[in-house]
């Protein structure tokens, strides 16, 4: 049995996590020393910064999300915050998540990005599963409308789906795994 155990945490949300996960026993938890930067080994940013890589990455990384089925994951989600009657649709008239596009970005010393549905539906089901796992009662969870496991596989596929189509093509899973050395 280990007598010693340290974590590390990428950023401040994840290192207050940590930290509360383990109250009393003193278990150490590493983070960058200035908080609100990235430690780099949990930073994959772009290091190419030609034209042609671009490219070739903003290509890859549609590739990945067009092989993806999320329709259902995104009605799921639509029902569920009641997109019809949020501001995005009432006021930028974006009333479908499965009918939006998303925009892949690979700027130079940046993370791989989208903006679109894919980010949406990516931040809110993050938030859900934070909410789950700090322990928030089942019915404070994602407003008590995850009634289960169906549903939380049918949502985790935004998250696996944003963090497929950014980072496990080849031409950008090569790239950014150049700056963890």
């Amino acid at each position: 049995m280990p007598t010693q155990t340290a974590c590390s945490a990428p950023s401040p949300p994840r290192s207050f996590f940590i930290t509360g996960a383990f109250p009393g026993c003193g278990i150490p938890v590493h983070h960058q020393p200035q908080m609100g930067t990235m430690d780099p080994t949990f930073n994959p940013v772009i290091t190419d910064d030609s034209p042609a890589f671009r490219e070739k990455a903003l290509q890859a990384m549609e590739k990945e999300r067009q092989g993806m089925q999320l329709t259902e994951s995104y009605k799921l989600l639509e029902t569920m915050i009641d997109y019809r009657n949020s501001p995005s649709c009432k006021e930028k008239k974006v009333c479908s998540l499965s009918e939006g596009k998303d925009t892949f970005s690979a700027g130079y010393q940046q993370e791989p990005g989208v903006s679109g549905p894919l980010k949406v539906g990516n931040s809110l089901v993050d938030a859900f599963t934070l909410q789950y796992y700090e322990g928030f009662p089942k019915d404070q969870v994602a407003w008590g409308e995850i009634a289960s496991d169906k549903q939380w596989q049918v949502l985790s596929k935004l998250k696996n789906g944003y963090q497929d189509s950014l980072f496990t093509s080849v031409a950008v899973a090569q790239n950014v795994a150049k700056t963890a050395g």
